[in-house]
């Protein structure tokens, strides 16, 4: 049973809703969730299973909210907020991925297996002169190297990063360090 005072993940409770038996929404002074009794979370399948019970509100909501009723208003909503954030929880209720169109990390995924033997930029910084600098890792190996990288070309990005091309220049990372310097010294 959680009430108003309970012990939450984010604090002390302030505002409880009792969503049905053994399903208590929960909020606190700066987050909240759902909180489900042990009957109704052996009913969750392990893979989607949060021990303690406690499904944060941002993301681990969507779990209860698909397997139970009264949680959410829009279960469509949560299903799909499932398969974008959640995936491996929406295989484990579902008994299939979502489809790669409808999950983020499923997508995110897959670009790293893609470019594990590429260079992705992580860090970059702008230059005045319509170049870039960015700095890139090979996930295989961890090998980092630095690229300039005309703006433009860098503005095609997607989402999951930019990968280094043969138009971009790989220069020596003591050489953009002492090129920086002085542009500081100057300015």
């Amino acid at each position: 049973m959680v009430n108003v005072g309970s012990r939450t993940p984010w604090g002390p409770a302030q505002h409880v809703s009792k969503v049905a038996t053994g399903i208590w929404v929960v909020s606190t002074a700066s987050h909240g969730g759902v909180k489900l009794a042990s009957e109704q979370n052996n009913l969750v399948p392990k893979g989607a299973r949060r021990e303690d019970g406690w499904y944060e509100e941002d993301c681990d909501m969507a779990i209860p909210a698909t397997l139970f009723s009264g949680i959410v208003s829009d279960v469509k909503t949560a299903i799909a907020s499932l398969a974008n954030w959640n995936p491996d929880a929406y295989k484990a209720i579902f008994g299939t991925d979502p489809e790669l169109k409808d999950s983020l990390v499923l997508r995110q995924r897959k670009f790293k297996e893609d470019n594990k033997d590429n260079f992705v930029v992580f860090s970059c910084r702008g230059n005045n002169n319509g170049t870039v600098t960015g700095t890139a890792r090979k996930e295989s190996t961890g090998e980092k190297k630095v690229f300039i990288i005309d703006s433009k070309l860098y503005d095609t990005r997607g989402v999951n990063g930019f990968v280094i091309t043969p138009e971009c220049m790989e220069v020596d990372a003591d050489f953009v360090s002492v090129c920086k310097e002085s542009y500081e010294s100057v300015t």
